[in-house]
């Protein structure tokens, strides 16, 4: 009981600090972020027939991470996934962000505790958004690279 209370103390310490600094930053330093969508994460980049294979493959290397309670072993298997996945692609940059998330969830992986990898995995927000963003885009070139003419039915 204390150690939930405790917990939720915490959660609620790094909101509270997370707002203050929002409302302490200069107006002009706030920057609105571009709206990610589909079509802007879909980019002209071709990737190579292996680096798509591999990209899309990553899903069956984490699929055994998946679940609900905190398991710092789930978190070592994303890293690990995503870190077998960058060694298999030719592409730098793909190569690089792959990477990015994998030291991330490593991080995160090291938490003793669930409160200590959410704080992991919230200093690194800005790096996992970016190199996440790369490999969505990625991932959605591959998927549609197939495909020339896109038909809706006429309902």
């Amino acid at each position: 009981m204390v150690r939930r209370a405790l917990s939720s103390a915490l959660v609620a310490a790094f909101v509270l600090a997370g707002f203050a600094a929002v409302v302490a930053a200069p107006a002009g330093a706030a920057k609105k972020p571009p709206k990610t969508t589909a079509t802007t994460l879909l980019t002209d980049k071709q990737y190579s027939q292996s680096d798509c294979e591999a990209i899309l493959a990553v899903g069956d290397k984490v699929q055994s991470a998946s679940g609900t309670k905190f398991n710092p072993q789930q978190l070592a298997d994303l890293a690990k996934g995503y870190e077998q996945t960058a060694g298999t692609v030719s592409d730098q940059d793909l190569k690089t962000n792959l990477l990015a998330i994998a030291k991330i969830y490593a991080a995160a992986a090291k938490s003793k505790s669930q409160v200590g990898a959410l704080i992991a995995l919230g200093k690194s927000g800005k790096a996992y958004g970016k190199a996440l963003q790369v490999v969505v885009g990625a991932t959605m070139s591959c998927a549609f690279s197939g495909i020339t003419d896109l038909t809706l039915p006429k309902g």
